[in-house]
């Protein structure tokens, strides 16, 4: 009886769970370790990273431009000039698959000036739902948001030197995505309800004139596991823990 108890917490602690509770940092790769296929840190697949023309990325300090977002002095850095069809994008999806109710993504970005383009998506199934984007619009420089490849609404911030955005993703039922994106006293934060839940995000910069000032950095990645897959987890250790004696 107490393996069956037993088999069915940890089928529903399973199920609860869909993307991989972990976490990322540019602290565990060595300085030319961002590459294609690189998979460091816990709860992520491989990065999946491709450029076209002239445009790169690699480990480095963030401060050399931008705001400081490193961890052990390191922030996982793109460039992509100049303007033009010269651009690098990084994809990851999350281990285990799409975010569950309940869970949270949580993001570093920072950038500096704001030519060209730069930012960080979440993508379902390879399709985007939500992206927050800095860079030349057409009609000034802005802080922006998209939402299934709608055209960019702005943030309705000035421009910050060295802005650093704290992003984060809280996936709710309904497809109902939370987004909170804060730059020191800046806050937008609103519920989208969206095609999917999100199983991947993309970092990219492009198109930008040259000079450290416009790079892009992100860093500190984490995928957080809701309450309820806890409890159902520590459910499932509480009747292993029976089940032997």
């Amino acid at each position: 009886m107490h393996h069956r108890l037993l088999f069915l917490a940890l089928c529903s602690a399973g199920a609860l769970l869909a993307a991989t509770a972990g976490s990322d940092s540019a602290a565990n790769y060595a300085v030319d370790g961002f590459t294609n296929g690189a998979n460091q840190g816990t709860g992520f697949q491989a990065w999946n990273i491709f450029a076209t023309g002239s445009g790169g990325n690699w480990i480095g300090d963030s401060t050399f431009g931008c705001g400081d977002i490193n961890t052990s002095g390191k922030s996982f850095g793109m460039w992509g000039n100049p303007g033009g069809n010269n651009f690098i994008r990084c994809y990851r999806k999350f281990a285990g698959g799409a975010l569950s109710a309940g869970q949270k993504f949580t993001c570093r970005i920072t950038v500096n000036w704001r030519s060209g383009y730069k930012g960080l998506e979440l993508l379902s199934s390879g399709s985007a739902i939500f992206k927050t984007e800095v860079g030349n619009f057409g009609s000034g420089d802005d802080y922006t948001y998209s939402v299934t490849n709608a055209s960019n609404k702005s943030l309705g911030w000035g421009w910050g030197e060295k802005s650093i955005i704290d992003c984060a993703f809280e996936q709710k039922t309904g497809n109902v995505l939370g987004v909170s994106l804060t730059r020191g006293t800046d806050i937008f934060t609103q519920d989208f309800t969206l095609p999917a839940p999100a199983d991947e995000f993309q970092l990219f910069c492009g198109s930008t004139d040259g000079g450290d000032n416009n790079n892009f950095y992100a860093n500190s990645m984490v995928v957080i596991p809701e309450p309820a897959t806890l409890l159902a987890l520590a459910l499932g250790v509480g009747l292993l823990v029976r089940a032997r004696r």
